[in-house]
C-alpha cells in the first residue's frame, strides 16, 4: 500500500510540471513498458499454446456481452473525449493522427490483447501477479513505471477539466498545480480505502456517464453547427476563441438523464444506450429552445476567456 501511495505522489508531482515532465516519462517508461509486454507474451506462448488460450473459457466470473461491451466502449470513448487534452500542444494534424491511431492500435488492440492471453494462461486477473510470473521483479517495476505515464494523463486531464468548468461556469482562475495536487491527493484517498476493488464497477459506471458527452459533443459540432466559425478561427490562428458560453444547461438535463437511462434500460448495450439518449435529447432540446428564444441557434451568457 505504501508502494501505491508513494506512486500516486509520483504521479502528482509529474503533472504538476506538465508536458515537459510528462513526456520525460514517457520516453522512458513506454518503451521499457513495450519490451516487458514482448517478453511476457512470447514467454506465455512458448508455455501454453496460442489456440489454447484463444478458445479457453473465462477464469473468472463471466460478464454479460452487454457489460463487457460497455465496460470497452466506455474506455474507447473516454479516451475519444479526452483526446484534446492529448493532443492541444501537438504540431500538426499529422502528430494528431499518429498519436491517436498508435494509441488504439497498439495500445488498445495489441497491450489489451496481451493482457487477455496472459490472465487466461494464468488463470488470474491480478496484474501484478501475472508479470511477476513472466517477468519476475524487474517485469514488476516496469509496471509500476508504466502505470506512472497512463495516470499522469488522468491526472492531467481530470485537473484540466476542473480548472475549465471553475472558469466558465464561476469565472475564476485558479491555479492548476493546486488543482492537480486537489485531485491527487483525493486520488491517493481512494486507492486507500479501495476503490481498486470496486474497479469493475467504475469501469461500467465510465461506460454509461461518458458516452452521453460524446454524443453532445457530435451533436453540436456536426448537427446544431454551434461556434463552427470561432473554432475555424481559432484553428487558424492557434488561439482560443475569444468567448464561450458560461453555462449550457440542455447539456447538463441531456447528460444527466442519459446517464441514469444508460443505468437503467437493460435492454441492449448500455454505453450505446446512454450515447444515443444524450445525442436526442440534447437535438430536441436545443432546437426547442431555439424556437422559444425565435433565434436559428440557441444563445447563452458568455464569458470572456
Amino acid at each position: 500500500m505504501g508502494v501505491v501511495h508513494h506512486h500516486r505522489g509520483a504521479v502528482t508531482l509529474v503533472v504538476i510540471y506538465g508536458f515537459i515532465s510528462m513526456a520525460w516519462v514517457a520516453y522512458v517508461t513506454v518503451p521499457a513498458f513495450l519490451l516487458l509486454a514482448g517478453y511476457s507474451i512470447t514467454n506465455a506462448l512458448l508455455e501454453y499454446p496460442l489456440g489454447d488460450l484463444v478458445s479457453s473459457a473465462p477464469p473468472g466470473e463471466p460478464l454479460t456481452l452487454a457489460a463487457g461491451t460497455t465496460i470497452v466502449a466506455g474506455g474507447f470513448i473516454v479516451g475519444a473525449v479526452i483526446t484534446p487534452d492529448m493532443t492541444r500542444f501537438n504540431r500538426s494534424t499529422a502528430d494528431v493522427i499518429k498519436q491517436t491511431v498508435l494509441g488504439i492500435t497498439l495500445g488498445e488492440y495489441t497491450i489489451g490483447l496481451i493482457g487477455v492471453l496472459l490472465a487466461h494462461a494464468l488463470k488470474s486477473q491480478d496484474v501484478i501477479e501475472i508479470v511477476t510470473s513472466t517477468s519476475g521483479f524487474i517485469g514488476t517495476i516496469i509496471l509500476i513505471a508504466a502505470t506512472l505515464k497512463i495516470n499522469d494523463w488522468n491526472l492531467y486531464s481530470a485537473s484540466l477539466g476542473f480548472a475549465n468548468s471553475i472558469d466558465t461556469i464561476f469565472g475564476r482562475r485558479l491555479n492548476r498545480a493546486v488543482i492537480t495536487i486537489g485531485v491527487g491527493v483525493f486520488g491517493t484517498f481512494l486507492s486507500a480505502v479501495g476503490i481498486l476493488e470496486q474497479f469493475i464497477p467504475f469501469l461500467t459506471a465510465l461506460g454509461v456517464v461518458v458516452p452521453p458527452i460524446a454524443g453532445i459533443m457530435v451533436v453540436d459540432y456536426y448537427l446544431l453547427r454551434r461556434h463552427r466559425e470561432e473554432l475555424a478561427e481559432g484553428a487558424r490562428t492557434g488561439a482560443l476563441p475569444a468567448r464561450q458560453e458560461q453555462l449550457n444547461p440542455v447539456t447538463i438535463i441531456a447528460w444527466a438523464t442519459a446517464s441514469v437511462v444508460g443505468y437503467a434500460v437493460q435492454w441492449g448495450i448500455p454505453a450505446l444506450n446512454s450515447l444515443i439518449c444524450a445525442a436526442v435529447l440534447y437535438y430536441a432540446g436545443m432546437k426547442v429552445l431555439a424556437l422559444v428564444q425565435r433565434r436559428d441557434r440557441v444563445v447563452f451568457p458568455e464569458t470572456a476567456t
